[in-house]
């Protein structure tokens, strides 16, 4: 329960803190094929008044699933948070079981919902699978939300071992009715994290628009960094929910810039990002937390 309101509670902090005037958006259109290895099942209840209101497994092996992605993304405009949301997670666990204490600073840099209907033919059958889910005939369009942060994990057994990243990436959400009138969620995200000194200080540290696309220029591939690609398919309903969350890798990544454009007041997104991004964050912590090696 703690850790689904830590991520609303940072989502909320970004949505709070746009700037009042919009900020000029910068537009890029993400393509990539990666393989989805092992898989986490997570069944609760929707009543946070209840202490013990979740289930989880461990991240389990799964046969493998490849597939391709691409997208359009934005950096700046409404979707952009001048400040960062921090949290600190103490006791905390990884996909594993293994205690850890985990601090995050964690910055929206765009929003951007799309118009266009997304094919359903697009989603991998082997993620429905499990979910006992079908295709769905139609989905009405997504939302692409952009992210910067930095984070420190830290383990407290007694192998240890701390890792201190900077991280950036997108995650695109679409959803839809199930025939049994169930709500599906379903997130598709890419990040790549690289190693930073990160600091009590510097954790908190908003980037600019310049800054994170210097970020998103340098070389994917570097030296230490590491590549996550993360899906969530999310089942609710009767006041219940399961989440089967994929972990995999990328094996194929590019990007390019498609416009730059003047964009709406901060409004016209705010709602739709609150969601996505609690989504996002609690996807990126179980990232961060399977960083180091067991």
């Amino acid at each position: 329960m703690n850790k689904k309101i830590g991520g609303l509670t940072l989502a909320l902090a970004a949505i709070a803190s746009m700037a009042a005037s919009p900020v000029r958006a910068e537009r890029f259109e993400a393509t990539f094929t990666g393989t989805l290895t092992r898989m986490q099942f997570t069944v609760g209840c929707q009543d946070w008044e209840k202490i013990v209101c979740e289930s989880r497994q461990d991240l389990s092996p799964v046969a493998p699933i490849t597939f391709s992605r691409s997208f359009v993304f934005e950096v700046g405009g409404p979707g952009m948070s001048s400040a960062v949301g921090t949290g600190d997670f103490e006791p905390a666990v990884d996909w594993y079981g293994r205690p850890m204490r985990y601090q995050l600073g964690d910055q929206a840099m765009g929003g951007l919902a799309s118009s266009e209907p997304v094919s359903a033919a697009l989603i991998p059958a082997g993620i429905l699978t499990p979910a006992q889910l079908t295709p769905p005939s139609s989905i009405d369009g997504s939302y692409v939300a952009t992210f910067h942060g930095r984070d420190i994990s830290t383990y407290r057994d007694a192998a240890g071992g701390e890792a201190r990243a900077d991280y950036w990436g997108a995650n695109e959400s679409i959803g839809w009715t199930a025939a049994n009138g169930q709500s599906v969620g379903l997130m598709f995200q890419f990040l790549q994290a690289m190693p930073f000194a990160v600091t009590q200080e510097n954790l908190a540290q908003p980037v600019s628009v310049s800054e994170f696309i210097a970020r998103m220029n340098q070389d994917f591939w570097c030296q230490g960094c590491t590549r996550t690609l993360i899906v969530t398919a999310s089942v609710s309903g009767n006041g219940t929910y399961s989440d089967y969350l994929y972990h995999g890798t990328i094996n194929a990544f590019s990007f390019r810039q498609v416009d730059a454009l003047a964009v709406p007041e901060p409004s016209t997104y705010a709602l739709m990002l609150a969601g996505v991004a609690a989504i996002g964050i609690a996807a990126r912590r179980r990232r961060a937390n399977d960083t180091i090696t067991p």
